[in-house]
């Protein structure tokens, strides 16, 4: 096995509500890759959009919501 297959796990915390969430799974590869600045969806494609926000910014789904909510019918 490379290094670059070495599994890596991230528990994150959400900075906002402050609950630890899911481990995250990823390669050391795919971690080297966005942090070099591969967009985070053409590594994760298979990832939920709420568990890539949570990998950017820390924020878990709930609280992303809460920040950011859908616009009312009348908006």
């Amino acid at each position: 096995m490379s290094q670059m297959d070495t599994p890596v796990e991230l528990t994150i915390t959400c900075w906002m509500c402050g609950e630890k969430q899911d481990t995250i799974n990823m390669t050391h590869g795919q971690l080297l890759q966005w942090r070099n600045g591969v967009k985070i969806q053409h590594i994760f494609p298979e990832m939920t959009t709420d568990t890539r926000e949570l990998i950017v910014s820390g924020t878990c789904g709930t609280c992303f919501d809460k920040l950011f909510p859908p616009p009312s019918p009348e908006e």
